[in-house]
C-alpha cells in the first residue's frame, strides 16, 4: 500500500500553482440529513435528503502578491466561481485528481506578525460537482509544438457517458508567439487520434479552462500543443485533468 506525504499533494486555483504557499489542505464530502424524530422519540433520528457538498479546507500559506499566485488567486475567487484541482497522490501522469468548478473564496484573511512570516489563508465554499479524474499532462514544461500520445493515459476501456476536461496554465513563455493551442486527443487503439476538445488559446500565465465533452470518450488519452505565431524561448507548463462521467 503506497504512502504519500506533503511532497505528494498539490493545488491549482484558476491557473495559478499555490502547493508551494499552502501549509495544509483536506478535502471531502459532506451528505446532508434532515431530523426525522418526533414527539414521543427517545432518540435523535435522522434521513437523507439526497444532498451531497465538496469541503475544501486550505491553512495558511505564505503570502505572495505577484501575478499569479495565492492573492490574486484568492482575491479573484470572491467574485465569480472559479476552477479548482487538487490531489495527493502526486502531480504525475495518470494519477487521480480532484476538479471543481464552482469554488468561491468566501473569506481571505492575510495576518502579519512581528515575529513571523505574512500568511494568507482563504476559507472556501464549493458549489457544484465533484468531479475525480486523472492527470493527462502533468504540468512540466513543453518548448516545442508536439504531443502526448507516445506516453497516454491508459483508461483500459472506453467510456460512453462524456465527462469534462480542465486545463490551468500557470507558468508561460511566449517569446514572440501570440498564444498556444491545447487539445485533448483520444485512440481506442493507441496508434489513430482524433481531437476530443480544443480549449480557447492560451496567452497569459493564470490561464484556467473546462470543456464539457458529450458522447464517447476513447480509451486512450493524450494532448497537443501549438505555439502559434513566430518567436523564440518559448515555453507553457500544462495541467490537464480529464474526468470521465
Amino acid at each position: 500500500m503506497p504512502n504519500y506525504g506533503p511532497s505528494n499533494a498539490f493545488l491549482f486555483v484558476t491557473g495559478a500553482e499555490l502547493s508551494g504557499y499552502t501549509f495544509d489542505m483536506s478535502e471531502g464530502q459532506e451528505h446532508a440529513v434532515q431530523p426525522s424524530h418526533g414527539l414521543g422519540d427517545t432518540m435523535e433520528e435522522s434521513l437523507p435528503v439526497g444532498i451531497m457538498k465538496t469541503i475544501l479546507e486550505t491553512g495558511n500559506g505564505f503570502y505572495d502578491e505577484s501575478v499569479g499566485n495565492i492573492n490574486a488567486a484568492y482575491q479573484s475567487m470572491g467574485a465569480t466561481r472559479q476552477l479548482a484541482c487538487y490531489g495527493f497522490a502526486g502531480k504525475t501522469l495518470g494519477k487521480d485528481a480532484i476538479i471543481i468548478d464552482g469554488t468561491y473564496a468566501n473569506q481571505w484573511k492575510r495576518t502579519a506578525t512581528r515575529d513571523g512570516i505574512t500568511l494568507g489563508k482563504a476559507t472556501h465554499t464549493v458549489d457544484g460537482r465533484r468531479w475525480q479524474g486523472k492527470i493527462v499532462h502533468p504540468a512540466t514544461a513543453v518548448t516545442a509544438d508536439g504531443n502526448t500520445q507516445s506516453t497516454p493515459v491508459d483508461n483500459a476501456a472506453s467510456s460512453a457517458s462524456g465527462g469534462v476536461a480542465d486545463l490551468h496554465v500557470a507558468a508561460l513563455t511566449l517569446g514572440g508567439y501570440t498564444s498556444v493551442t491545447v487539445k485533448v486527443r483520444h485512440s481506442a487503439d493507441n496508434v489513430t487520434y482524433a481531437d476530443l476538445c480544443t480549449f480557447t488559446v492560451v496567452t497569459a500565465i493564470g490561464f484556467a479552462e473546462r470543456q464539457t465533452i458529450a458522447g464517447t470518450i476513447n480509451r486512450y488519452l493524450a494532448i497537443s500543443y501549438e505555439f502559434n505565431g513566430a518567436g523564440s524561448g518559448q515555453s507553457i507548463s500544462p495541467l490537464v485533468v480529464v474526468a470521465r462521467g
